[in-house]
């Protein structure tokens, strides 16, 4: 598995990693063109995005066959996203009978990434926010950012500013007690963020890691 990381600001480089029995990780303008003939012919890519840039939401299905789904949702979430649905693109991460997640994201993000795997000659490649680069229940932070996935289809990226924001919105929609993960934060910052809910949380916290999701060592 290749895994390539975009960053959030344009002027940082771009990441890549692989998953072999030795991890192997590097910058993106780095690697040589025959090596990267070689990945691709032999890896399955996936290409993870700022989780900034992607919000995700749960909408209730009408009773409409499976394969007109895709062409509802625009409808279904217009009054939620208050914003022109025809510059976004819309993903079924999970439906559950009559119960649809959906990832959002600007149809220019969408160009953009096109754009940037035609010039590196990817062909296919999965698509998905960056903090499904760690297990569900886990959290992770660096000195600008901190990621966090809930479940499956579930997760939020922040930056250190707006994280505590995030956390206690997670918080109100989960059931307490919560068991957390956390890579690269202090624990007791992690109460701080929960205020009285903190007696609620166990917190958990492994080394820190490098900026593409690899504990360190």
């Amino acid at each position: 598995m290749l895994e390539i990381f975009f960053p959030l600001c344009a002027a940082d480089p771009i990441h890549w990693q692989r998953r072999t029995p030795d991890v192997e990780h590097g910058i993106w303008s780095d690697v040589a063109n025959e090596q990267l003939q070689q990945w691709l012919q032999t890896d399955a890519i996936r290409l993870y995005i700022p989780g900034e840039w992607i919000s995700v939401w749960q909408v209730e299905l009408p009773d409409v066959a499976r394969k007109q789904i895709p062409t509802i949702l625009p409808a279904l979430l217009e009054e939620e996203l208050n914003q022109d649905i025809d510059e976004l693109h819309f993903a079924p991460l999970n439906i559950d009978q009559q119960l649809a997640t959906v990832a959002v994201i600007h149809q220019q993000h969408m160009r953009n990434i096109a754009q940037w795997l035609q010039e590196n000659g990817i062909t296919r490649a999965t698509v998905a926010p960056d903090w499904m680069s760690i297990p569900c229940g886990f959290m992770a932070g660096d000195a600008q950012r901190v990621i966090c996935r809930i479940d499956e289809c579930r997760g939020w990226s922040a930056g250190l500013a707006l994280a505590p924001v995030m956390f206690r919105a997670q918080l109100n929609e989960q059931d307490l007690p919560l068991s957390l993960t956390v890579v690269g934060i202090a624990p007791e910052k992690l109460s701080a963020w929960a205020g009285a809910d903190a007696e609620r949380l166990t917190v958990t916290a492994l080394p820190a890691i490098t900026t593409y999701g690899e504990p360190e060592g």
